[in-house]
């Protein structure tokens, strides 16, 4: 027997999620093969495809948030409020492997979507249930967004600069940690389903996910040793160890959401970390400067005390060099230090192209589009070449005839009366 290009192929998943942790989520199953269905209402659009303004029927289609967390999907856009709606979602769902959604608590139960009455239906379907904050406890009738969840998972409060306030990261870990975790969990539930012949209920609150990445600051509190936070670019066991401005790129313009201007940016930087004795004496010899040579800097103790004045000298050598010669320059000296990429810069880094970490796919609205690769990398399952985003209900007469076995005629009288939609109702 030949072995399937992919892990997943032949599997359906229904995806119901909207904005990004479902998505993520449903976006691995795809990449890995599963036909992937992704569910919207003709009257409610994943809010992402209106990411930056306000969706019309024609940038619906054009997201670029929405195309890259819904790649290898198709999409059907039904109306689950009408009785046919939801007679035509039970048919899909009888063929369904998995169910995938993170609406708030209590959401699923009211749509007649709710584990129970989906596990009656299709005993063998694995069911994924994504909430903010559980289904149980005082939280969970909460609505969960990634910002507010990264705050309350305990990550932000240790993030920010010495004496400054808690600082947001640059995204919404909330996000994209239950994701991950939650296509594991998947690929656990469907590897028991090959010995039990029987689904599951899978729940990943997406608060639990980000209480999973600070362990160690839960664990240090508990025995009365708290660690340090907000301690900026710093390190507690590293000195120096920061980041350093080097020479100049021209200034680019920096766009907001809504596509106007807000800054101009340079993308140049270096991050330098000296973790040993050794590493210090190689930095002291690149940076050759007789302002280091205080003897009180050979220990950690003593660089640990005088950072202000050791960040000065690495800046002032820093600023005028270019930042990939000058961690080159320092690595070679036996100290950890590299650039800083941006986005940008990793869309043209010449060891991501080696690797091939970005491919391309055409989509039918918004042309060429280049996106991630997954990054597992299977020597016999090798990565075909990615699938768009659905538009909006493109594959609504597809997937009612190929999986839910409606004919030309039923499906066309679906359309004349609102029930499928290919355009959002209300734009």
């Amino acid at each position: 027997m030949s072995t399937p290009t992919r892990p997943l192929e032949g599997l359906r998943v229904l995806d119901f999620s909207h904005i990004w942790a479902g998505p993520i989520c449903a976006r691995i199953l795809g990449d890995l093969g599963a036909d992937v269905i992704k569910i919207e209402g003709p009257a409610f659009p994943d809010s992402v495809r209106g990411l930056g303004g306000v969706a019309t029927a024609e940038s619906v289609n054009l997201s670029a948030y929405f195309n890259e967390y819904n790649r290898n999907k198709r999409g059907l856009a039904i109306d689950l409020q009408q009785p046919e709606g939801a007679a035509a979602l039970k048919r899909i769902l009888a063929t369904a492997d998995v169910f995938v959604e993170n609406w708030s608590s209590g959401v699923a139960d009211r749509l007649g979507l709710g584990y129970d009455q989906l596990h009656e239906l299709n005993p063998k379907l694995i069911y994924v249930s994504m909430p903010g904050f559980g289904h149980e406890g005082p939280d969970a009738a909460r609505v969960g967004y990634g910002p507010t969840i990264e705050q309350m998972g305990g990550l932000v409060a240790l993030q920010g600069y010495e004496g400054g306030p808690p600082h947001k990261s640059g995204i919404s870990y909330g996000d994209p940690v239950s994701g991950t975790t939650t296509a594991g969990a998947v690929a656990v539930a469907l590897h028991r389903r090959e010995r039990t012949n029987e689904g599951c209920y899978i729940v990943v609150p997406q608060r639990d996910g980000i209480v999973g990445l600070v362990g160690e600051y839960i664990l240090a509190e508990a025995i009365g040793d708290p660690l340090p936070t907000r301690i900026g670019n710093r390190d507690p066991w590293m000195a120096p160890h920061g980041v350093y401005r080097t020479r100049d790129t021209e200034p680019r313009v920096q766009l907001g959401i809504d596509g106007e201007p807000v800054a101009e940016i340079v993308d140049t930087y270096l991050a330098v970390a000296v973790d040993t004795d050794e590493a210090w004496a190689g930095l002291r010899s690149v940076l050759g400067n007789a302002r280091l040579d205080d003897d009180a800097y050979t220990t950690l103790a003593g660089r640990v005390a005088a950072q202000d004045e050791i960040d000065a000298v690495i800046a002032e050598w820093a600023r005028g060099r270019d930042a990939d010669e000058a961690s080159e320059q320092l690595q070679a000296a036996g100290v950890a230090a590299s650039s800083v990429l941006t986005p940008r810069m990793l869309k043209y880094d010449e060891h991501l192209a080696a690797r091939e970490a970005f491919l391309t796919y055409d989509h039918p609205a918004a042309g060429k589009q280049l996106s991630t690769r997954p990054v597992w990398r299977m020597a016999r399952r090798p990565i075909a070449t990615l699938g768009p985003a659905p538009c909006f209900g493109q594959h609504n007469v597809e997937v009612l005839n190929e999986v839910a076995g409606y004919t030309s005629a039923e499906i066309g009288a679906m359309a004349e009366s609102g029930l499928i939609a290919d355009t959002p109702q209300g734009l």
